[in-house]
C-alpha cells in the first residue's frame, strides 16, 4: 500500500475496495518519485557504474574509449624481444596505437577530469584547486607546470598509476591547457632506484608536495 492509503477516514477504511483503487490510483506516483529519488545516487560520479557512467560521460564529453601506445609488437631499439630478428617494422599503413574499453574505476577519474577541464577558466593560478577537487578521492597527486616557453609538462606522484591512466593522460583530451600551449611530457618519480613506488622527484632546495631532496627524491622519467 502507499502512503496516500494512510490518508483514508474512518468512514471508508473498512471498505476494501475503496483503499485498493485508492491505492491502485497513486502507485504509480509514489513509483515515479522513489525513481526520481534514486536518480541523484545512480547519476553520482563516485557511485555511478555501468550504463549510468556512459550517459554521465555523454553529458560532460568524456570517453570510454582511450588510445594506447602498442609497445610489444613492433621493432624498438634497447627493448628486450623487440630488436634486429625479433620484432617487425611498422607498416606503411599501420597504426602504432590501438584503442581498449576502460573499466569503470579509471572512467570514473576521466570523467571528474573532464569535469574540472569544463569548469576550469583558463589560468594556471587556478589549476592547483581544480585538479585538487577534481582528484580528491584519488591515492595520486597530478600537477601542471608552466614551462614559460608555450609548452607545459604534467608530474605524477604517488599512488600507482597504471598503462591505461598514463596513456589516456599522453593520448586523450584530458589535459589543462591553454590554446596554443603544447603538452611537453609527463614524468612521475623513478622506481630504478629501490624498485618500489616513489612519492616525490629530485630536486635541489625544493620540498614541497612534488618535488624533494637526496634520499626522498627519485629521478624523474617520462611516461
Amino acid at each position: 500500500m502507499t502512503k496516500y492509503t494512510d490518508l483514508i477516514p474512518n468512514r471508508n477504511f473498512l471498505a476494501p475496495l475503496y483503499e485498493q483503487h485508492v491505492d491502485l490510483s497513486t502507485r504509480i506516483f509514489v513509483d515515479i518519485n522513489d525513481t526520481l529519488g534514486k536518480w541523484v545516487d545512480e547519476f553520482d560520479v563516485d557511485q555511478a557504474t555501468g550504463e549510468q557512467l556512459d550517459i554521465v560521460a555523454k553529458w560532460v564529453g568524456a570517453t570510454r574509449t582511450i588510445q594506447v601506445a602498442i609497445n610489444d609488437t613492433f621493432f624498438s631499439w634497447d627493448t628486450d624481444r623487440l630488436g634486429w630478428d625479433e620484432a617487425r617494422w611498422l607498416g606503411q599503413y599501420e597504426s602504432p596505437y590501438r584503442y581498449v574499453t576502460v573499466g569503470d574505476d579509471l572512467f570514473r577519474t576521466l570523467i571528474k577530469l573532464k569535469i574540472a577541464i569544463n569548469n576550469w577558466d583558463g589560468t594556471n593560478g587556478s589549476i592547483p584547486d581544480v585538479l585538487a577537487t577534481a582528484l580528491r578521492n584519488e591515492n595520486f597527486t597530478l600537477a601542471v607546470l608552466d614551462n614559460q616557453d608555450m609548452t607545459e609538462s604534467e608530474v605524477i606522484v604517488g599512488g600507482q598509476v597504471n598503462d591505461q591512466l598514463s596513456a589516456a593522460l599522453k593520448y586523450g583530451d584530458i589535459v589543462l591547457r591553454p590554446a596554443g600551449v603544447w603538452l611537453k611530457d609527463i614524468t612521475r618519480p623513478s622506481d630504478e632506484i629501490d624498485g618500489s613506488e616513489n612519492d616525490y622527484i629530485f630536486a635541489f632546495d625544493l620540498e614541497n608536495d612534488l618535488f624533494r631532496g637526496l634520499d626522498e627524491g627519485a629521478w624523474a622519467e617520462e611516461i
